[in-house]
């Protein structure tokens, strides 16, 4: 009878745990968001600069204040130094072309948005991102490239549908492209590419997972993007890799303080001076 008791005892403690288990789950499953549509337009201007739009739809289970966009911008170069895709935003709107509220931080290798999406509960809502990239185009000798993270790696809920179409100055021969998807390194290309005169037009042939994103490589002839210049060159060096140069910086400035006021007042110098000392002879005279 007390081994009933307590098999019963225990029983209803699992069932109770069980229950509230299930209490706690039910709010989590209930608020969720996935990305409905991810819709990408980048412009590869002649100066070397490159113009991106990305049209994002999101699909709001429950309640939600906003979103995040998280954009990897510093790669490593063969030759070990950093390189770092120098990101201008724009602007960030509504599907009503409407300014939203957001905030931009540097996260490691990302740049992450934080962006205030009002009305976001139970709703489907489009958020626009317009940005510039300064040093996005790379050029070889014999041919220039872009390549491009389309959608990032970084989304914690999964992608229905991507697509990107990236357009180059008119004219623009040689053009060739290829896509890959999955998590960051995958060779997979489970995407259309469709190329027709100077434009690409990529998309997905099915959703993406978790940490899965859509990347495009993009290669054309020379002569039509043009690199910037040697000053242009320091200067984009130098905003890539200031880091650098913050030792030899905090150098010159810790001497120019020493120089100024760290070192002891000069002191006037010390002269010896000799006097030529009289010797006064008295002169006796003996008396004989």
């Amino acid at each position: 009878m007390t081994q009933a008791v307590a098999i019963t005892r225990r029983t209803r403690a699992i069932s109770l745990l069980l229950l509230l288990a299930c209490l706690v789950a039910l709010p989590a499953a209930a608020r969720q968001y996935s990305v409905k549509d991810f819709n990408e337009q980048v412009t590869i201007n002649a100066n070397g600069t490159v113009e991106v739009t990305e049209i994002i739809e999101f699909r709001f289970v429950g309640s939600y204040q906003g979103v995040y966009r998280t954009i990897p911008v510093e790669y490593t170069t063969q030759q070990g130094l950093n390189y770092t895709l120098l990101l201008e935003p724009i602007s960030v709107t509504d599907d009503s072309n409407n300014a939203l509220k957001y905030e931009q931080s540097r996260q490691g290798r990302y740049i992450k948005f934080k962006i205030f999406v009002p009305g976001a509960v139970d709703a489907t809502r489009t958020v626009t991102l317009r940005y510039r990239l300064l040093d996005a185009i790379s050029f070889f000798e014999d041919h220039d490239e872009l390549y491009w993270n389309v959608t990032g790696d970084q989304w914690p809920v999964p992608i229905e549908s991507s697509s990107a179409h990236i357009e180059l100055p008119y004219g623009t021969t040689g053009l060739r492209a290829i896509a890959y998807t999955g998590v960051f390194g995958s060779r997979a290309q489970d995407a259309r590419v469709q190329i027709d005169a100077n434009t690409v037009e990529i998309q997905t042939s099915h959703p993406l997972s978790f940490h899965e994103g859509l990347t495009a490589v993009i290669g054309w002839d020379k002569g039509f993007v043009h690199p910037p210049g040697p000053g242009a060159k320091v200067m984009l060096f130098l905003r890539s890799n200031w880091p650098l140069f913050v030792p030899m910086i905090t150098f010159c400035i810790m001497f120019w303080l020493w120089w100024t006021r760290g070192r002891d007042p000069e002191k006037d110098a010390i002269t010896v001076q000799y006097e030529a000392r009289q010797t006064h002879t008295r002169r006796v005279r003996h008396a004989r």
